[in-house]
């Protein structure tokens, strides 16, 4: 998650600050049908489970430090949603949370190919060996626990970072099986923006995005549920290296740039 330390300091207040304005009410209207089906459908989607073949580049120190960052800031999507489910016992966290560890393997399958060091290897749920998503993982269940609101508040928070993250990815490789796991793992995290976001419309909720621009916060809603490599790959090459912030990464044992 390492564009939320570059907007409000990584601390552990970050998340509590970055919240402070969603202590809404839980006595919105209640979901209608046609919403709680839609977000069965996006909750649910999954990453094609197709093999990838494998690229004939060797990588580079950003793509490995990707792929390592990748791996556990998709754990942390997982293990967040793990606990809300058992806080709440609201399936959307559930599914997607299943989701989360398709992407998981899909990261694991390039770290195994390219022989790397897995940093979740056998971590439990909620252990992270990056310094701040350990806070952040800490902070944003804390958050997700006061209210069901703001739970989903944190889900769609997580997804806008990863979306912002996955362009990011996506503009720094040249390896076809590296960009095809990104792209695949876009798609799933457009997928569950989509049914966080609804599932908050259907408790009156407007969710409004804090990590991605509105144009491509409305670009990610709209492609939601579409086979979307191409578009994905096209947003991450418009968005360059320059905007690259690795606030996250830095501290991470191994794993930020000056690791």
């Amino acid at each position: 998650l390492r564009h939320i330390p570059s907007k409000l300091a990584a601390s552990g207040a970050a998340v509590a600050i970055l919240f402070a304005a969603i202590a809404a009410p839980l006595t919105a209207a209640p979901a209608t049908q046609s919403a709680v089906d839609e977000v069965a459908l996006y909750a649910t989607s999954a990453p094609s489970t197709n093999a990838i073949a494998a690229s004939t580049s060797t990588l580079t120190d950003a793509e490995i430090q990707d792929i390592l960052f990748m791996r556990e800031e998709e754990k942390l999507a997982r293990d967040v949603y793990m606990t809300l489910a058992d806080v709440w016992g609201t399936p959307i966290f559930t599914n997607i949370a299943g989701a989360e560890s398709m992407h998981m393997s899909s990261i694991e399958t390039l770290i195994t190919r390219y022989g790397l060091d897995d940093p979740v290897d056998e971590n439990p749920v909620g252990v992270f060996v990056n310094p701040t998503l350990q806070t952040m993982y800490d902070d944003l269940v804390a958050t997700g626990s006061q209210s069901l609101i703001n739970a989903l508040e944190v889900g769609a928070l997580i997804e806008e970072v990863d979306i912002k993250d996955l362009i990011d990815s996506i503009a720094e490789t040249e390896a076809s099986d590296v960009l095809r796991v990104w792209e695949q793992l876009l798609s799933g995290s457009q997928n569950h923006l989509k049914a966080f976001t609804s599932q908050l419309a259907a408790q009156g909720i407007d969710y409004e995005s804090t990590v991605l621009d509105a144009g491509t916060y409305d670009q990610m809603l709209s492609e939601a549920g579409q086979s979307n490599g191409a578009q994905g790959n096209e947003a991450g090459r418009q968005g360059g290296r320059g905007d690259r912030d690795d606030g996250g990464r830095q501290g991470g044992p191994g794993h930020g740039r000056n690791g």
